[in-house]
């Protein structure tokens, strides 16, 4: 048996469909987006699937796997959202956008807090 895994911010299933072609078994994705849910469902139908704010999930409840994987966030910190680079590809300054209209941008996946809860249950 392989390496299994769990995608958080699983988003339409890019990481996931890397990560299996390499031969890891998917056990769980997740995404707070129904759509995204649903079109990595499609793709990964082997794998359960989870539509909730991870922020507010309570880890203990995630399948225990031998890799959590979190993709960094796109929208808010990539010209994926519409935003405009001014700096090179490697620069990334959070703040350069200036403040986020979401309240929760401190607890985003740029800081890694809700990827910390994650690992501290299932050590």
């Amino acid at each position: 048996m392989g390496l299994t895994f769990t995608d958080l911010f699983c988003g339409a299933g890019g990481s996931s469909t890397g990560l299996v072609a390499a031969g890891l078994e998917l056990r769980l994705a997740a995404n707070h987006w129904q759509r995204a849910v649903e079109t990595h469902a499609a793709n990964h139908r082997s794998a359960d699937h989870l539509c909730a704010d991870i922020n507010n999930y309570d880890m203990r409840r995630l399948p225990h796997t031998d890799i959590l994987w979190a993709s960094p966030i796109c929208t808010e910190i990539s010209p994926a959202g519409g935003r405009r680079r001014t700096h090179g590809q490697l620069s990334l300054e959070l703040g350069e956008y200036g403040p986020m209209e979401n309240a929760g941008w401190e607890r985003t996946r740029a800081t890694a807090y809700d990827v910390i809860r994650a690992t501290e249950v299932h050590r």
